[in-house]
């Protein structure tokens, strides 16, 4: 079980820095929220190992929304496992994120033509009996930057599609 990490108003300054301008450094950070050098190492340390602050690299999704499609699938299920193997398979899928309320999980989608954002959301989640009331949105515009890790070495992938993926075909 991860601990709750309390982060305090330093903290959040810190983070919101390293949003703003992820290549900042210990030394600026400590000048713009009046504190030392070690101690913000201390603190981004910290926010480190608790998982709170990470670095990684992605794709913005705002800056490819004339190569790639993307789209929101939002369903009901009974069983999340379905939903966990999808994602953990398919790279084209971004993520899921459970939810309490009238849908179950909303899940974001990448594909580079509609046919193949179909055939996923087909494959594994429409086919399946577990899931139910499956809606696609296909994503028109991205208000602010999006940045997602996306693996582009779709060839090599772990896919259950295989066959049907126009990946590859």
């Amino acid at each position: 079980m991860n601990k709750v990490l309390k982060m305090d108003e330093i903290d959040k300054q810190i983070i919101n820095l390293v949003q703003k301008k992820p290549y900042i450094t210990h030394y600026q950070i400590a000048s713009k929220v009046n504190r030392s050098q070690p101690s913000i190492g201390k603190r981004i340390k910290k926010l480190k190992e608790a998982g709170v602050l990470q670095f990684h690299a992605g794709i913005n999704i705002k800056a490819t929304m004339d190569e790639m499609y993307y789209a929101i699938v939002t369903l009901k299920t009974k069983n999340l496992d379905d939903i966990h193997t999808a994602v953990k398979h398919c790279p084209l899928i971004l993520n899921a994120f459970s939810l309490f309320g009238c849908l179950d999980v909303i899940v974001l989608l990448a594909g580079f033509t509609l046919e193949e954002l179909h055939k996923i959301v087909d494959f594994y989640f429409r086919n399946k009996q577990s899931i139910k009331n499956v809606t696609v949105d296909i994503i028109s515009d991205v208000i602010c930057d999006f940045i997602l890790p996306l693996n582009l070495d779709l060839k090599n992938c772990d896919c259950d599609l295989r066959g049907d993926c126009i990946v590859h075909q």
